[in-house]
């Protein structure tokens, strides 16, 4: 007999897009792959400290034993809040709400019925733009501006998404040199380094 259903609150759609086996199956196949593939990992530091901890480095392809990911997986936390320069957007994972990304390429844009590749104005706009979409949760910045040097622009993206959106910022460093330069925006518009 089942219990009876709780009529007080709203009504919620719940889905589940994998079974169990299949998550195990899954989850079996990505360890055989990491123990006998491997990835690619360019950084050298990261391949020491892989092999630090029993992973098996083969030049710049690592391969991961099951008990290393195990391991991993247990000290992972199982809960953690994206958060954002703006604490009404931190994002708590697991959430049963599903926000939506601002992401994106070297993406093209229409003005005019012209295309053109993007310039910085148009990563402005369209932060400004997701900053007041209620789904929006996550930035990545959708365009890599032409107008800017490719050599920092990773830099320079992630620092224009930090100073226009109050959101959480994700985006990727190509170089270890760039990291100052984060930390230097992220000092200015949050302080200080500790906040």
């Amino acid at each position: 007999m089942q219990p009876p259903r709780d009529t007080t609150g709203p009504m919620r759609l719940t889905t589940q897009f994998l079974s169990e086996s299949e998550r195990d199956q899954i989850h079996h196949d990505s360890l055989k792959i990491l123990a006998e593939v491997g990835i690619l990992f360019r950084s050298a530091t990261a391949r020491q400290i892989l092999a630090k901890h029993g992973a098996k480095p083969t030049g710049e392809i690592v391969k991961i034993p099951a008990e290393l990911v195990r391991q991993a997986l247990a000290t992972a936390p199982k809960q953690f809040t994206l958060g954002a320069r703006n604490p009404a957007f931190d994002f708590p994972m697991p959430s049963a709400f599903t926000g939506y990304t601002l992401d994106g390429a070297a993406t093209f844009t229409l003005e005019n019925g012209e295309r053109r590749y993007a310039v910085t104005g148009d990563l402005l706009a369209s932060l400004r733009l997701f900053e007041e979409l209620p789904l929006g949760t996550v930035v990545w910045p959708n365009v890599v501006p032409s107008d800017i040097p490719e050599h920092s622009s990773d830099v320079r993206t992630t620092c224009l998404s930090l100073m226009h959106s109050s959101k959480h910022i994700q985006h990727e460093v190509h170089a270890p040199e760039h990291v100052p330069f984060i930390i230097e925006t992220l000092a200015a518009v949050l302080g200080s380094e500790d906040a």
